[in-house]
């Protein structure tokens, strides 16, 4: 159940979000209340009565400008079509571990599993440490990304 973000004004009673710091309908600052609002509250009138004209009606200057609203959404949008750098250095990291144990399972194969220094399917053992060692660096810098994100 997501938190409601929003608030009541204490001038015009409009629905009026938590970033605002003026009401968009009358324009009152909200960050302060009047201490006569504090010591004595509103009275709550009918729950069935239209709401004031004020908070009906935007007022003429609002806090944020079309073209601001503008500018925020191209940048969600733009910001949407790149992946974050998060998934891109996990991708990297699965890109260099994956064929890293890949090569490092077959030098092992080769090394416990060949018969006379060579393997079944007629690989030779001598192979067996340039595998090897192409796997150490990439198990290694796989690894190291992966506990750096």
């Amino acid at each position: 159940m997501k938190k409601t973000e929003k608030r009541i004004c204490w001038n015009c009673d409009g629905d009026v979000s938590h970033h605002f710091t003026d009401c968009p309908y009358c324009g009152v600052d909200l960050t302060r209340v009047p201490s006569d609002h504090a010591s004595h509250p509103r009275e709550l009138g009918d729950p069935f009565q239209a709401a004031p004209q004020s908070a009906t009606q935007p007022r003429n200057g609002l806090a944020v400008s079309e073209q601001d609203w503008k500018q925020a959404l191209d940048a969600t949008v733009s910001s949407e079509k790149e992946p974050p750098i998060q998934v891109k250095r996990e991708l990297v990291a699965l890109l260099l571990l994956l064929p890293g144990i890949v090569f490092c399972l077959f030098a092992l194969l080769l090394i416990f599993f060949s018969d006379d220094g060579v393997l079944a399917l007629q690989w030779n053992q001598s192979l067996a440490y340039f595998y090897f060692l192409g796997a150490v660096p990439l198990i290694f810098l796989g690894w190291k990304i992966l506990r750096s994100s």
